[in-house]
């Protein structure tokens, strides 16, 4: 019925496109299908050529009649068909309907083939790849086929002993070009002169590599940092993850690790990070293996690399300010968050590069959201930050309680709750693991360390809450009888953190270290009154926390003094010093005031005040009677000039 109405359709005699239908319809409708690949040898081509025709009555023919073709051949894996020559006149037709056609028939051609045959066609499906971005539904799954292809093709591909003879088999990847500032470039010894600049081929076949390496088995979990543009290039049509993904991985890794890539690591990093972090063993392995040979030879300042690896770790998520809430950016390139094994991998190798420490706000929001997990929307709007050099942090909390409560609230860290409302369900995923939080702690370090002037500047108050929040949220278990915080266990609820009692004990002297780090390297961000809250709320630790975090507190305490020093211009306001006079004295006469606390205080008066300061000379008097021989030897400093 199919032949007959082909053939029966109105049509222009004489016309030469015409002519080749009618053959072609006529070796096709008399060849069954075991010589059907012989005819479809000779007559695809054109068929294809037919189906572009400006002439509407022969492009309907011809996808009429491709139809039918493609029902007889896609259920009969014998059926084998001219793979090279369709990959060939999807290059070099114009005809957008033409390279739709052949892309469908190149596809199944390919799969059809050896594993020989399928790696000579390697350069040829390469050379096919376009651009990978700003492309349209049916271009994804032209280039999703040509580059799936491309992976196939890779098992039986030969790659030369020497980096000068797989350049020279493999020179459509690179192309020659002066020395000059350029992206995707780079040097090696061979070069002399020149630079390497890679080609938007290879672009695309490492970034759709990448993307191969960050999918999950299908029965493992979900590929939430694989973007639906990328989804849909490695799936196809079925939407489905192939069979076989665990062995295109290995591929891909052996691949990567050939001499083609030795000479330059920056190329693979991400790639050997993103498959170390495997849930499957054989691909866990090659991953590590790779990584140990290029993470010594990357150059990790390269500034393509450090922010590569950033989106990576956050995906889409683009952080209005340092300390803002997080923006998602919908579309078909959005992507989630990596998983918390490769935002671990991530950190550690980002602690050891210096522009990483100064990449503002990529470096903090890294940071905070590995710490306490993804930000809440803010009630308020957030406020632009003051140019000033003392940039306004929040008021710390001096002890747990309402206040802590209210604090909590405004950092749209606790949800708003009233005493009728339901106790919050703890369910979901975590938003970060111990293992993460480690992680983080060496990378804060790393950054707090490295990080210039002006770049810490601009991190400081979302580290100063960041900080200080730790320090609340892990404080220990309250006592039986005394009335818990709400806002504490509400966060503690929203972090979902599993970690034994050592880990949250080791996360709460990093907040106290962290924000004396804080005021040694930036004096003016706590030379304020929100300073002097800080100073409040680490004297009444002193008081409360246990005695294996007094220390840390005291090294706070040390590096705060620095930034309220009298020798630091410009003075400070009378109601500061008059406020840190009280806190002194309150220090040392408390009730509950420990040795650590009375120690800092003296030690505070010794620092920040001068010698005629008759507040500071009292409170050496004072601390020569202390009971503790390490506060009266540190008092008696101060009673001689």
């Amino acid at each position: 019925r199919i032949f007959r109405k082909i053939a029966f359709s109105p049509r222009h005699r004489g016309d030469e496109m015409d002519a080749t239908l009618d053959k072609i319809l006529n070796d096709v409708a008399h060849t069954d299908d075991s010589g059907l690949d012989v005819v479809l040898q000779a007559h695809l081509i054109p068929l294809l050529n037919c189906a572009g025709s400006d002439n509407q009555d022969i492009r309907s023919r011809a996808i009429e009649l491709l139809s039918h073709i493609t029902k007889r051949v896609r259920p009969n894996p014998d059926i084998r068909l001219p793979a090279q020559a369709l990959i060939e006149l999807f290059l070099t037709s114009p005809s957008f309907v033409v390279k739709n056609l052949t892309m469908i028939f190149a596809d199944m051609a390919f799969a059809r083939l050896a594993p020989l045959e399928k790696s000579a066609l390697f350069r040829l499906v390469v050379l096919a790849l376009g651009p990978t971005t700003g492309t349209t539904a049916a271009q994804d799954l032209q280039q999703g086929a040509l580059l799936r292809m491309a992976v196939r093709a890779l098992p039986q591909l030969s790659i030369p002993s020497t980096f000068a003879e797989a350049r020279a088999a493999f020179s459509y990847f690179f192309t020659e070009q002066p020395r000059s500032e350029t992206s995707h470039t780079f040097d090696h010894p061979l070069m002399k002169d020149q630079v390497l600049t890679l080609s938007s081929n290879l672009i695309a076949l490492l970034d759709f590599s990448l993307d191969l390496l960050l999918c999950n088995p299908p029965d493992q979990k979900d590929s939430p940092c694989v973007s639906g543009r990328s989804w849909t290039r490695i799936c196809g049509a079925q939407s489905t993850l192939p069979s076989d993904l665990v062995a295109i991985q290995t591929f891909v890794l052996k691949f990567l690790g050939s001499t083609l890539f030795r000479p330059f690591p920056n190329l693979v990093l991400k790639h050997a990070l993103a498959a170390s972090c495997s849930f499957e063993s054989s691909v866990r392995t090659l991953g590590e293996t790779l990584l140990k040979e290029v993470r010594p030879n990357a150059d990790l300042e390269a500034p393509d690399l450090v922010a590569s690896l950033y989106r990576l770790a956050l995906g889409s998520a683009s952080p209005v300010s340092p300390d803002g809430p997080a923006t998602i950016v919908d579309g078909p390139d959005s992507k989630k968050r990596a998983p918390f094994s490769i935002q671990v991998a991530v950190m550690k190798i980002l602690s050891r590069s210096v522009r990483a420490a100064n990449t503002v706000p990529a470096a903090v929001t890294l940071l905070r959201t590995a710490l306490l997990g993804p930000p809440l929307p803010k009630a308020t709007p957030q406020q632009p930050p003051s140019p000033s050099p003392a940039l306004p942090l929040p008021e710390p909390p001096v002890a747990p309680g309402p206040k802590t409560e209210s604090f909590m609230k405004a950092l749209g860290l606790a949800p708003q709750t009233t005493a009728d409302s339901p106790k919050p369900v703890d369910s979901g995923p975590p938003l970060t693991t111990p293992s993460l939080q480690v992680a983080a702690v060496s990378f804060a370090q790393w950054v707090l360390l490295q990080a210039s002037e002006d770049s810490l500047r601009a991190m400081a108050p979302a580290l100063y809450v960041t900080a200080l929040t730790l320090t609340s949220v892990y404080r220990p278990a309250q006592t039986e009888g005394q009335k818990s915080n709400p806002a504490q266990q509400q966060l503690e609820q929203r972090l979902r953190i599993h970690g034994t009692a050592p880990h949250h004990s080791a996360m709460r002297d990093f907040g106290y270290q962290c924000l004396g780090s804080l005021a040694r390297r930036l004096p003016a961000v706590v030379r304020n009154s929100n300073g002097v809250a800080l100073v409040a709320h680490c004297l009444e630790a002193l008081r409360s926390e246990d005695a294996s975090f007094r220390l840390a507190l005291v090294e706070a305490l040390s590096m705060l003094s620095g930034a309220f020093a009298h020798t630091v211009s410009p003075p400070l306001p009378p109601q500061i010093e008059d406020r840190l006079s009280q806190l002194m004295a309150e220090a040392l006469q408390h009730p509950r005031s420990t040795p650590q606390a009375r120690f800092a205080a003296v030690s505070w008066a010794l620092r920040t005040r001068p010698f005629h300061d008759l507040t500071a000379r009292l409170v050496c008097i004072i601390g020569a009677a202390d009971p503790d021989q390490s506060v009266r030897d540190e008092a008696r400093k101060g009673l001689n000039p």
